[in-house]
């Protein structure tokens, strides 16, 4: 049973793939966790003030704008001289955690399986 005070702020960020500049990917970079909405709020918006990709390299100078989107959800775009690096910052709730447990067949043995 998830409690109904599970509130998280998730940070994502963009990543490039190496073969292409139109290939962007967004990856969970971060989950913290909050004592309730009001506190997530808050922290998210610090963190997208203050988070720092993992591709942004600290000695190089950059400008960072943060946007408010629809609600809960905050934007940072970081600019350098070699281009931009996006960061999402998310307001969340837990609704659900489903256990798994594998039946140690494997994967052809599941596929066959008609359960």
């Amino acid at each position: 049973m998830v409690s109904d005070n599970t509130w998280h702020v998730l940070v994502e960020e963009e990543s490039k793939n190496t073969w292409g500049e139109d290939n962007h990917r967004w990856g969970l970079a971060g989950r913290h966790p909050a004592r309730d909405a009001e506190h997530a709020r808050v922290l998210a918006a610090e963190l997208a003030g203050s988070h720092v990709p993992s591709l942004q390299s600290s000695r190089r100078a950059y400008r960072r704008l943060v946007y408010r989107l629809a609600g809960d959800v905050w934007l940072a775009v970081l600019e350098s001289a070699s281009g931009q690096l996006h960061v999402r910052v998310s307001v969340a709730r837990l609704v659900a955690v489903h256990e798994h447990q594998p039946s140690g067949r494997g994967f052809l043995g599941r596929l066959m399986d008609p359960e």
